[in-house]
């Protein structure tokens, strides 16, 4: 009998598992398992229901719903046998033993641990519609009822629930290692030499207005002041293959906190999964990615550019356009200082670069969001 049992729970986990080998409970396989807490969560819980469920309804079948002369729905409504509605009943019941199942898992998992149940979301419900679950309990009663007893079929559905939660912490540990993988950033490629704009104008000047408008990124943190929170959270966007175009650190309203303006470029859903692993930096507090929201940017400009002769008003008159200040003069020099956007700063810096720039400072860019966020 022990053996019996053995060779039925390695069947259903190793070899015939109901995920892998069955392609059953695809749902919330792939959409509980992007954390190891979370899929470990789900698949004690559908081990659980799966369990219970397969000795419950083999019970049902056996004693209440099985064809013969013991059947005591067919002994109550005759009629029910001769429609032949004994299968279609079969299906309801086992539907509704799963779900006030799942409704007993979902208090108690709201009660003991409400972190678990938030984590897992609709995906708890849903353990109701996982055919895995009636998949188990329809192969306990119908593929073999003459041949499995109410401990095989217990057994079985136990064994169907590890295999489950096996399949989904395979799952869940690489998409773990996956999401903090290092991996070459293909937008890399686009600043080879191959690509310059001396060899490709055109072509180079549209790529860079797209390079720069759609995958640019402005990002918020609020992090604690605490010594090696930037070299991780730089370490983390650098060893994820993006180049950090600008970093602005200083404190907030609170000294305790620091805000980040981080800007970055790259691919929105790769980098939607750096600011999922930035958030679990135990130092961040917040993260805020501005990209889809509406925000003020600003950076700062101090600009030493070259002043030939009889082009200082020339000069002083473009920087009077771009409401800047000149904070230093000197005979064949000035000083210039600018703060806005950075397509403002770019504009500023393309016309005075006609008259020769000898030094250029830039500060990183600040944002905050608007409105009452």
């Amino acid at each position: 009998m022990i053996k019996e049992l053995a060779l039925i729970i390695v069947s259903v986990v190793f070899v015939n598992n109901f995920v892998l080998a069955k392609f059953l409970g695809l749902c919330p396989f792939l959409g509980v398992s992007q954390k190891t807490s979370s899929a470990m969560g789900m698949g004690v819980a559908v081990t659980f229901v799966m369990t219970l469920s397969s000795a419950i309804t083999w019970i049902v079948y056996n004693f209440i719903l099985l064809p013969g002369d013991a059947n005591i729905i067919a002994k109550v409504f005759p009629s029910i046998r001769e429609l032949g509605l004994i299968e279609v009943l079969k299906t309801i019941s086992y539907i509704l033993v799963i779900a006030t199942l799942v409704q007993l898992v979902e208090m108690m998992l709201r009660k003991m641990v409400p972190a678990l149940y938030e984590s897992l979301g609709i995906y708890l419900p849903l353990i109701t519609t996982n055919c895995a679950v009636l998949g188990v309990a329809l192969l306990n009663t119908t593929d073999s009822p003459k041949h499995m007893g109410f401990l095989q079929a217990t057994v079985q559905g136990f064994g169907a629930g590890i295999g489950f939660t096996v399949a989904m912490l395979l799952m869940s540990g690489i998409r773990e290692r996956l999401a903090v993988a290092i991996y070459l950033n293909p937008y890399a490629v686009f600043r080879l030499p191959l690509f310059a704009p001396d060899l490709w104008p055109l072509p180079s000047l549209v790529f860079q207005e797209w390079f720069s408008k759609i995958m640019r990124h402005v990002i918020s943190l609020l992090v604690e002041n605490k010594v090696g929170v930037l070299a991780r959270i730089t370490g983390l966007i650098s060893g994820r293959g993006f180049n950090i175009d600008s970093l602005a650190v200083g404190e907030t309203e609170n000294p305790a906190l620091s805000r980040m303006t981080i800007v970055v470029r790259g691919d929105d859903a790769i980098l939607e999964q750096v600011r999922k692993q930035l958030g679990k930096i135990i130092d961040v507090i917040k993260v805020i990615d501005f990209t889809s929201e509406e925000f003020v940017e600003r950076n700062l400009m101090l600009l030493k550019v070259n002043v030939p002769a009889g082009k200082r008003s020339e000069i002083i008159e473009i920087v009077e356009i771009f409401r800047g200040k000149i904070i230093d003069v000197g005979q064949k020099d000035l000083v210039v200082e600018l703060a806005g956007a950075e397509e403002k700063l770019e504009a500023m810096i393309h016309l005075l670069r006609a008259y020769g720039i000898k030094e250029l400072v830039r500060t990183g860019s600040i944002a905050i969001g608007r409105g009452t966020k």
